[in-house]
C-alpha cells in the first residue's frame, strides 16, 4: 500500500484529482491510499462515493491560507501545508494532475532522503548561479557543485518539480520546507512567484540531510514525474514512465492515454459526466495565461 496525499483546491482541481485517481486505479494493479487535503475555504463539488468503492480515499481539512507572494495569494503553499498535516509518515505528495501508469517500487521511491524529479528545465533566470549562491547562503549553506539532468536534457544546479515529492517522514520534511518557503519569501526576489515552492525544495532537502548538502539520493529519475506537454510530438513521449504529470486533460489523451482513456471512462462512467466541465475550465485557464489574442 502506497500512501498518497494531494491538495483538492476548487472545482477544476477537484475534477482533475478525481480523474487522476481513477486513472491510477484503472491502469495499475498497485494499491494506493489517498488523502485529499481540502483548504478550509473550499467545498467539495463532486460525489466521491463511486470512486471510494474501488479506491481508499479520505479527506482532511487544511487551515486557512495566510501566505502572499509578490502581493498575490499563493495557493501553491497549500501543498506544503498538506505535507505537514499528512496523517501518515511515509508516502508521496503529488499534484492533482499526476497519475501512476505502472506501480512504483516502494523501496526505490521512498529512500533515506526526501526525493523529487528534476524540473523540465533549469531555473529560468539569466544569473541562476548567483541566485542559488544567495539562497543557500541565507541558510548558512554552500550552493551545490553537483549538476543534474533536467527533463529537457539540459544540465544545471539541482532544481526540482514539486509535483511529486516522496519522503519517509512527510510531516517533518513539510515543517522544514515551510520554514524555508517563509524565509525565502521575505527576500526581495521577483522570481518568487510562482516558483517559491520549487526554489525552496532543494534547500529544504539540504537542511534535512544533516550535512547541508543535496545529493543524488534526492534525485528521482524523470520517469517518476514525466511531464506531458500538448506541444510535444507523440513519438517523442516516453510510454514507459512510472508517474506522468499531464498538466491538462488534452495532453493525456493526445500524448499517452489515447488508447487507454476508454478503459478509464468505462471503469468509472461518472468521470464522463464532468469531463466537459473540466475541459472548459482548462481552456479558460490557458486563455488567462496566454492573454487576449491579437488581431
Amino acid at each position: 500500500m502506497l500512501d498518497v496525499i494531494l491538495v483538492v483546491d476548487g472545482p477544476r482541481i477537484e475534477r482533475s484529482a478525481y480523474l487522476s485517481i481513477a486513472i491510477s486505479s484503472t491502469l495499475t494493479s498497485n494499491k494506493y491510499r489517498y488523502v485529499c487535503a481540502v483548504p478550509s475555504d473550499r467545498e467539495l463539488t463532486l460525489d466521491w462515493e463511486a470512486l471510494g468503492k474501488t479506491v481508499s480515499i479520505e479527506f482532511v481539512e487544511l487551515p486557512p491560507l495566510n501566505l502572499r507572494v509578490c502581493d498575490k495569494e499563493y495557493r501553491i503553499f497549500n501543498k506544503v501545508v498538506a505535507m505537514r498535516v499528512a496523517p501518515f509518515k511515509s508516502g508521496v505528495l503529488v499534484d492533482s494532475d499526476t497519475f501512476f501508469m505502472t506501480p512504483p517500487d516502494h523501496g526505490f521511491l521512498l529512500r533515506e532522503k526526501t526525493a523529487a524529479a528534476p524540473e523540465h528545465n533549469p531555473l529560468p533566470h539569466s544569473e541562476s548561479a548567483k541566485l542559488w549562491d544567495r539562497l543557500y547562503s541565507e541558510f548558512g549553506l554552500e550552493a551545490p557543485e553537483m549538476t543534474i539532468r533536467h527533463g529537457s536534457g539540459l544540465y544545471g544546479t539541482p532544481y526540482f518539480n514539486a509535483g511529486v515529492v516522496a519522503s519517509r517522514n512527510l510531516p517533518h520534511f513539510g515543517d522544514i520546507w515551510s520554514d524555508v518557503c517563509l524565509k525565502i519569501n521575505s527576500l526581495d526576489l521577483d522570481i518568487k512567484f510562482p516558483y517559491l515552492d520549487q526554489l525552496s525544495l532543494p534547500i529544504a532537502m539540504a537542511i534535512e540531510s544533516g550535512d547541508g548538502k543535496v545529493s543524488f539520493e534526492n534525485v528521482l529519475p524523470n520517469e517518476f514525474n514525466y511531464n506531458l506537454f500538448h506541444f510535444q510530438e507523440v513519438k517523442q513521449i516516453n510510454e514507459k514512465a512510472v508517474i506522468y504529470h499531464h498538466h491538462d486533460r488534452v495532453s493525456i489523451i493526445r500524448g499517452i492515454l489515447y488508447r487507454r482513456f476508454e478503459q478509464v471512462v468505462r471503469s468509472h462512467p461518472e468521470v464522463g459526466q464532468f469531463l466537459p466541465n473540466l475541459a472548459e475550465a482548462e481552456f479558460a485557464k490557458y486563455v488567462r495565461l496566454l492573454g487576449p489574442r491579437k488581431g
